[in-house]
């Protein structure tokens, strides 16, 4: 199985949208990932085209929300959900999706933001402060119990865990790594991943690029990000692997 993966094309912008257009079909494989901020939840017709593109080139594309799928009357809830934006290319949240005997365990895996970096959580994810969303902690907690017991139950070939959220701050650039900011960009499951890992975990958030281990686990990420403010050089959309 070829699996091409990416995050936050944040086609929610005009540039990004041409953009993707125009490079798409570097991408050739069997399944696409993508670890979140590829289209807001509220605004899904704005990517019309690329659905329909990855839904004729793809077997399936799973899709996991990230922290800019949220807004305009769409906030983070408990649980978990599919959503499907054309037969073979959905969202999933805190769902396994099993595809031949590869199992892939999709979270958006929010993060603990803590007290060093709540200022910056309220910028970035101001939507938990609306009346009736759960608090983030919460959450946090539900996606790390998720992901983890779906490895430790998984009987497939192979485990890939998807999530926007990076799982360990050893990934995180320096600039983003300091502390009134890394609460927003990761968890530390570091030890975690050492001892029940996975093996591949995809994420996206800190757009950069990123390909290494923590014991037996490979970490990747090809992040896009805003092409209107910072874009990622690295990114690259042939990125893929096979299992």
């Amino acid at each position: 199985m070829r699996i091409c993966y990416a995050s936050d094309l944040h086609m929610e912008y005009a540039a990004n949208r041409a953009y993707v257009r125009e490079h798409a079909g570097d991408w050739q494989g069997d399944v696409l990932l993508l670890a979140g901020d590829i289209q807001e939840l509220a605004n899904p017709s704005l990517s019309n085209d690329f659905w329909d593109w990855c839904a004729a080139n793809f077997r399936e594309t799973l899709i996991v929300p990230g922290n800019h799928e949220y807004g305009h009357g769409v906030v983070p809830a408990g649980g978990g959900f599919t959503r499907y934006v054309r037969d073979n290319v959905a969202y999933h949240h805190n769902r396994v999706v099993r595809l031949d005997d590869v199992d892939f365990v999709c979270s958006t895996l929010w993060p603990v933001p803590g007290m060093a970096a709540r200022a910056f959580a309220d910028q970035v994810l101001p939507y938990f402060n609306e009346p009736g969303v759960p608090s983030i902690d919460t959450l946090n907690a539900e996606c790390v119990d998720f992901v983890f017991n779906a490895v430790r139950r998984s009987e497939a070939r192979a485990t890939v865990i998807v999530t926007h959220f990076a799982p360990t701050p050893d990934v995180v650039p320096p600039a983003k790594a300091v502390p009134e900011k890394l609460g927003v960009f990761a968890c530390d499951l570091t030890e975690r991943i050492r001892r029940e890992g996975p093996d591949v975990w995809l994420f996206g958030h800190s757009h950069t690029n990123v390909d290494q281990r923590i014991g037996a686990t490979r970490l990747i990420a090809n992040q896009l990000g805003n092409l209107e403010r910072q874009m990622n050089e690295a990114f690259a959309f042939g990125k893929d692997f096979v299992l």
